[in-house]
């Protein structure tokens, strides 16, 4: 929702700027703004003129440098947002897994045959493509809104630093591609949390359905602790492949639902399975 709103925010001035430069007679059709290029500086692409001349040279050109930046500052913050949501997901997806396949677990120091954790904290099918256009997105936006500095000579060409100044300029075709990329990764996460939910219908195991679902935990610690207290006689569980079901209790009715190494996994299960 933030990303959305950011963009629509984005779009409306990107709006703005294309009503001046009309107004100005600018060309501001696609084939005319893709010809200014993108990060290249014209005299009717700068914004913020009027408070930029009421600043000295040395704080007009850090007042630039921030404005220009403030974007890539907010890009970031959002990209820590999506990077933790899609890693929520991913890390939903894999624990619901464990109710119909059997899968070691994943540690950060992995022993025997324990998995280990994800280098970039999601699958490469994942993280790649999300760094790629994270990468593109901060260069387009650095290529869209920058700092100009004018460099000041008098009638003889001789240097007048005084006159030197700073302004801040913008690229039209260079926000409409940032704009883009953002749409496709706001996108993406849709169709990823809509196309891959999870799915509480029972995958057949060993031979029978299971009767009961995975029970949701998201990131929750003190959910996954419910679900991980093994069963005192299988000793080596948390190094070997386990499945989340019920295991019984040698010798009695009761049981648990947790992650085991037992062969036989289900309501009314054999007890000799260890």
């Amino acid at each position: 929702m933030v990303c959305i709103s950011l963009l629509a925010l984005v779009g409306i001035l990107l709006g703005l700027t294309i009503k001046a430069q009309r107004a100005l007679g600018v060309q501001v059709d696609l084939a005319s703004l893709w010809s200014y290029g993108v990060g290249d500086a014209r005299q009717w692409a700068v914004t913020l003129t009027g408070f930029m001349r009421r600043l000295n040279q040395t704080s007009g050109f850090f007042f630039g440098v921030l404005y220009a930046n403030i974007f890539q500052v907010v890009v970031s913050a959002l990209y820590l947002l999506y990077n933790n949501l899609l890693t929520v997901m991913v890390a939903a997806s894999e624990w619901n897994d464990f109710i119909s396949e059997r899968k070691a677990l994943r540690l950060s120091v992995p022993r025997g045959m324990q998995r280990s954790h994800y280098f970039l904290s999601l699958p490469y099918r994942y993280s790649v493509p999300l760094m790629v256009c994270s990468g593109l997105l901060h260069w387009l936006i650095s290529q869209s809104i920058f700092v100009i500095q004018t460099v000041a000579y008098t009638p003889n060409f001789d240097r007048n630093r005084n006159m030197d100044a700073s302004s801040v300029g913008y690229s039209s075709i260079g926000i409409m591609l940032a704009m883009a990329v953002g749409f496709v990764l706001v996108f993406l996460l849709l169709i990823v949390g809509f196309a891959f939910k999870y799915d509480v219908k029972r995958v057949k195991r060993d031979g029978f359905v299971p009767p009961h679902p995975m029970p949701l935990v998201s990131t929750c610690s003190a959910a996954i602790s419910a679900n991980c207290h093994r069963h005192e006689k299988d000793k080596d569980c948390a190094r070997l492949p386990v499945i989340w079901g019920f295991v019984q209790d040698e010798g009695a009715d009761s049981g648990r639902y947790t992650f085991t190494t037992a062969k036989e996994v289900g309501p009314g299960a054999l007890d000799s399975r260890f």
